[in-house]
C-alpha cells in the first residue's frame, strides 16, 4: 500500500466537509468569506474589485443613489 499524501487527505476532507453542508450553509459560508475578503479592502480597492468582476453593479448603484 502506498503512503497517502497531504493533498489526498486535504481533498477528501474538503469533499467530505462540502457534502455535510446544506445550500443555506454554503450560502452563509460564501457570504462570510466574501465579507472577510472585502472588509480588508479600502474604499478604492472595493470599487476596483466590483468594477473588475461586476461593472454593471457599479452603474446600478450609481443610478440608485443619483
Amino acid at each position: 500500500m502506498t503512503a497517502i499524501t497531504r493533498q489526498q487527505v486535504q481533498a477528501q476532507y474538503i469533499d467530505w466537509d462540502l457534502n455535510q453542508m446544506s445550500v443555506e450553509d454554503l450560502k452563509q459560508y460564501f457570504i462570510d468569506q466574501q465579507n472577510l475578503h472585502l472588509n480588508d479592502l479600502d474604499d478604492e480597492e472595493l470599487v476596483e474589485e466590483v468594477k473588475d468582476f461586476a461593472p454593471e453593479l457599479i452603474k446600478q448603484i450609481q443610478q440608485q443613489y443619483s
